[in-house]
């Protein structure tokens, strides 16, 4: 085995990489906690503008002939029942 413990020598001359990664610098965690931040508020900000997106009128009719349309016994009975 090797110092760092990357590679093991196997039975019959083989070489097995071993699954164990090395740890990781403090630089590169630092980077990916930079980089998640970033994500996150630019996931944020593009949440919020889609919240203050006004509701589409084709959007409001289809809401609104739902609301005026009685449900008939036909339409109520879900697919299957007699």
């Amino acid at each position: 085995m090797l110092d760092d413990g990357a590679l093991i020598a196997a039975p019959e001359g083989l070489v097995v990489l071993n699954s164990r990664r090395p740890p990781r610098s403090a630089r590169a965690k630092a980077e990916t906690s930079d980089l998640g931040e970033q994500i996150g508020e630019q996931l944020r900000g593009i949440y919020d503008d889609v919240l203050n997106q006004p509701i589409p009128d084709r959007f409001l009719e289809l809401l609104n002939q739902l609301e005026s349309d009685p449900i008939s016994p036909q339409r109520s009975k879900t697919p299957g029942e007699g």
